[in-house]
C-alpha cells in the first residue's frame, strides 16, 4: 500500500489529561463504549467523507463525574467519528510499522513505481480514450 504519513495531532497531544479517540472502544454492535462505561450510539454516516458519527447522550454527560476529561465547557455531548474503512486503515498502519516493510519500502521507488511511470508515459496509460465504464472496459477484438 502507498505510504501516507500520519497527519494532525493524535490523542489530544496538547492535553494528556483529556480522553482521546483511542480511549473509546468500538463494539461489533455498532456502538462505542467510553472510558466510564457510557455508550455512544450511531448518529449518521457522511457519504462524501465516509465517516460514521457516534454521539453520547446529553443526560448522561451532564451527570458524568469525568465530564471535564471528555468535554469542554461549551460542548454538551461527546462525538466520536470512525471511518468506514477504519479496520483496513489500522491494518495498513500496522504493516507499515513492521521491520520488514520499513526495510523493503525504499526499494519500491526503484522497482514497481518505475514500471508504473513507464506504462503511463510510454504506453499511453495516463488517460482513457472513452468516457464511461462500459466504453472503457469494451474489448477491442
Amino acid at each position: 500500500m502507498p505510504y501516507t504519513r500520519p497527519k494532525g495531532k493524535k490523542n489530544n497531544e496538547e492535553n494528556t489529561t483529556k480522553y482521546g479517540e483511542k480511549d473509546f472502544e468500538y463494539e461489533a454492535a455498532d456502538v462505542f463504549h467510553g472510558p466510564q462505561g457510557c455508550i455512544f450510539t450511531l448518529r449518521g454516516i457522511d457519504r462524501k467523507t465516509g465517516y460514521i458519527t457516534y454521539r453520547s447522550e446529553k443526560k448522561k454527560c451532564d451527570t458524568c463525574q469525568t465530564r471535564g476529561k471528555c468535554l469542554s465547557i461549551t460542548v454538551t455531548t461527546k462525538i466520536v467519528v470512525k471511518h468506514i474503512w477504519q479496520e483496513s486503515l489500522d491494518e495498513a498502519e500496522r504493516i507499515r510499522l513492521m521491520e520488514y516493510w520499513q526495510r523493503y519500502y525504499p526499494q519500491r521507488s526503484r522497482t514497481i513505481e518505475r514500471v508504473f511511470a513507464d506504462a503511463k508515459e510510454r504506453h499511453g496509460m495516463r488517460f482513457t480514450r472513452y468516457k464511461g465504464i462500459k466504453k472503457v472496459l469494451m474489448r477491442q477484438d
